[in-house]
């Protein structure tokens, strides 16, 4: 099924068909990730996509799995870097907010409602047409790291310039006035 991740679909339809989407994303339908991305290593970056969705009872459950290869700028060496990614999560769609305990662990809510503040999503009930990359870019975005590294030993950077050297000449102790105070007599 071509352009179900970058089109607005019939969610509550591609539910009821028990919907398989295997894609490859674009990098220009995920403008937020496409910004941390080095150029180096566009070429290399690559983004499949593959959701299983199904109804859960007045509810969309979509079952997905992420695998991307990412260039992003290696924070210790400042050169580009390819960092994989291979995540699994599950959503469940919905119109109302489901009561604490009753939407299984594994399980993140998502109400429609607040999609359709983002702009991602479009009519009521049924009739509902959702966006899918913004949610999958969230998803995406929240596997990069904060600061991300390559591997010490392919790193350029030298392990000497990150390992903790012994401070010279004496270390100064700020409580041994204390200790003094405390050994004078009355």
């Amino acid at each position: 099924m071509s352009g179900t991740l970058t089109e607005p679909v019939r969610i509550y339809e591609l539910a009821a068909r028990s919907t398989v989407v295997d894609e490859f994303l674009d990098f220009s339908d995920l403008p937020r990730l496409a910004a941390i991305l080095v150029p180096e290593k566009v070429e290399d970056c690559s983004v499949r996509v593959e959701l299983v969705v199904s109804r859960a009872d007045e509810s969309v459950a979509v079952r997905g799995h992420l695998e991307a290869a990412l260039g992003l700028q290696c924070q210790r060496c400042l050169c580009p870097m390819l960092f994989r990614v291979d995540h699994d999560f599950c959503w469940m769609l919905s119109e109302t907010e489901t009561r604490p305990g009753t939407l299984p662990s594994e399980f993140e809510a998502i109400l429609l409602e607040d999609c359709r503040a983002e702009g991602i999503a479009r009519g009521e009930g049924r009739d509902t047409t959702l966006k899918l990359a913004p949610l999958l870019e969230d998803e995406l975005m929240l596997q990069v790291p904060f600061a991300p590294t390559h591997d010490e030993e392919a790193c350029k950077a030298t392990g000497d310039a990150f390992a903790a050297r012994p401070v010279d000449g004496e270390t100064a102790h700020p409580f041994a006035a204390l200790a003094a105070l405390r050994k004078k007599p009355d």
